[in-house]
């Protein structure tokens, strides 16, 4: 009750875990394995801090890129954290139209990150429901 939340490794159900952060489960043949997704090592990484964060701009505004392509209008959730920002941060970029964006409330002020999404909506001159 204290976090709002079941931290990791736990969760509301008995005798089941979360996954760790970044990793997946396989299941074949009866047997289950923990892998995960990737394995950095920092001695292979040779860019400088300016580089990796351009490279990083530059993959984030190519996911979204790819994911813009459809037959009806995009619109995108947004909280105002730091994933739904940077979507609709790129998709502003991207877009000839101004970006659909949606957020929920909620009573309690733990709970409603309203006032961050009015301002990254504000920000990006969405169309915000």
């Amino acid at each position: 009750m204290t976090f709002e939340y079941i931290p990791a490794p736990g969760s509301i159900f008995r005798d089941i875990r979360k996954l760790r952060q970044g990793h997946y489960c396989l299941i074949r043949g009866g047997k289950q394995e923990t892998r995960p997704f990737w394995t950095l090592h920092p001695s292979e990484v040779q860019w400088k801090e300016a580089e990796a964060a351009e490279r990083l701009r530059e993959l984030v505004r190519d996911s979204v890129r790819m994911r813009l392509i459809s037959d009806v209008p995009l619109g995108a959730f947004l909280s105002g954290g730091i994933d739904s920002t940077t979507v609709v941060s790129q998709m502003a970029g991207l877009m000839n139209r101004p970006v659909k964006t949606f957020s929920i409330g909620f009573k309690e002020s733990s709970y409603n990150e309203l006032g961050y999404a009015r301002a990254v909506a504000e920000r990006y001159g969405t169309e915000h429901q």
